[in-house]
């Protein structure tokens, strides 16, 4: 058989290009709604042809007179097709990136903080309140574990380990 340029049969490749023109077997609701915005709220999804899942990540910064707080939350949980479990093996991927998300935003916090000669007290409190159980010992707790070990950066380089995480 005659190769492609990707290296596949011709046969493979057509097979190949109508996968991929299939749609996409994990079309949350989530993400047709208005209000994802990227900033106040965010569709953190992980999915393959085979499993998925699906949540919104909401995310609000309040500051008082002495500390700034940027709580998390999350909504609209959604599963691949007719699942009733968590796909546990889709989290990894989704603990990383709202942990990166959150420590981004947790660094502004202590950027601004600093440059307006305030005292930087950040405290990032994560609810997990409305989740199944499976996905606050899988999801909630290993995202403020990862930012509570600090395996993502969020004070900038030089400064001590000044900001706290809750677990609420």
């Amino acid at each position: 058989m005659p190769e492609t340029l990707s290296g596949l049969s011709q046969g493979s490749a057509r097979r190949h290009r109508r996968q991929l023109a299939r749609p996409f077997s994990l079309d949350p609701k989530t993400v047709k709604r208005k209000g994802l915005d990227g900033r106040n709220a965010v569709a953190i999804v992980d999915a393959t042809e085979w499993s998925g899942t699906s949540i919104t990540l909401h995310r609000a910064i309040e500051k008082t007179h002495d500390r700034w707080m940027l709580r998390a939350s999350f909504s609209d949980l959604a599963l691949h097709r007719s699942r009733k479990y968590v796909d546990l093996y889709t989290l990894p991927d989704m603990v990383a990136a709202v942990s990166l998300i959150l420590a981004v935003d947790a660094e502004r916090m202590f950027r601004r903080a600093n440059e307006a000669g305030m005292q930087s007290n950040v405290t990032i409190r994560i609810s997990a309140e409305g989740l199944r159980e499976d996905m606050r010992e899988h999801f909630a707790q290993r995202i403020a574990d990862m930012l509570a070990r600090r395996v993502v950066a969020i004070e900038p380089a030089g400064n001590a380990a000044s900001v706290q995480v809750e677990l609420t």
